[in-house]
């Protein structure tokens, strides 16, 4: 009797995790070498009940974060370059720890909350301005990077002001170039109250998104005068002394 149920156990516990989720009492199989049910839309398939099985379910367009080619994992590799996520945010274990870890958001959250997130962004997120549809992409880029995440790492300590007014009065960045720029610090948290201007957030990082990289010789040469460096500059030399020079290029390190 012993050696039966020995059998038994074994059996059901090489079977494909798909054959015991309840999905398949409604739904029929498919994508069935990507793994379970839950792997693509997570769900819970150990219930028959409707309601519970589809909480935090991820829709089809989402899911394809799991059954993608490499060719399309690379285009959203493009897309989340191209914002420049990585320069605040750690996603698929690379990036700056200075906002919120997105591994962690993509694995917890839902789809939709992650969208309502980009469209309507936190104080220190630049406003993307991004359709319904490219939205959605760059949501499906976050869940197929998570699955790349670095298990237990813990996010790093975030700075809150909470005497904005104080830290306004002290920092070289919201007397200099806070009226036109914001910019989220690893010291100093966020920085400047602006959004006329790029935000500057990750700037001497290799992930923020311009054609030539940021360093402290180039932001120098800009600073004396953005105009000969850019013919199409709508900035003005910017009158700022050697100390507050050295002061600037430490926040944005």
């Amino acid at each position: 009797m012993v050696f039966r149920f020995l059998i038994i156990a074994i059996f059901l516990s090489s079977a494909p995790a798909y054959s015991t989720e309840l999905c398949l009492s409604c739904h029929k199989a498919h994508y069935i070498g990507v793994g379970s049910c839950k792997a693509c839309h997570r769900g819970n398939p150990a219930t028959a009940r409707k309601d519970l099985a589809h909480k935090g379910i991820l829709p089809g367009r989402f899911a394809r974060f799991m059954t993608a080619g490499a060719a399309q994992k690379t285009e959203w590799e493009k897309k989340l370059n191209s914002l420049g996520c990585r320069r605040c945010h750690v996603i698929g274990a690379v990036g700056n720890p200075f906002a919120v870890n997105l591994d962690q958001s993509a694995q917890k959250k839902s789809p939709e909350e992650l969208a309502r997130a980009i469209k309507n962004p936190a104080k220190a997120m630049p406003d993307f301005r991004l359709d319904d549809s490219t939205t959605d992409e760059v949501v499906t880029a976050l869940l197929a990077a998570s699955l790349k995440s670095t298990p237990n790492l813990k996010p790093a300590a975030q700075l809150v002001h909470f005497d904005q007014t104080r830290v306004n009065k002290v920092d070289v960045i919201s007397r200099k170039c806070g009226s036109c720029h914001k910019v989220l610090t690893r010291r100093n948290g966020l920085l400047g109250k602006g959004d006329a201007a790029p935000n500057l957030s990750g700037l001497f990082s290799p992930f923020y998104p311009a054609k030539e990289p940021w360093n402290a010789e180039r932001l120098d040469r800009w600073l004396q005068n953005p105009r000969k460096a850019r013919s199409s500059a709508a900035m003005q030399p910017v009158g700022i002394s050697g100390k507050e020079l050295i002061e600037l290029k430490k926040l944005l390190e």
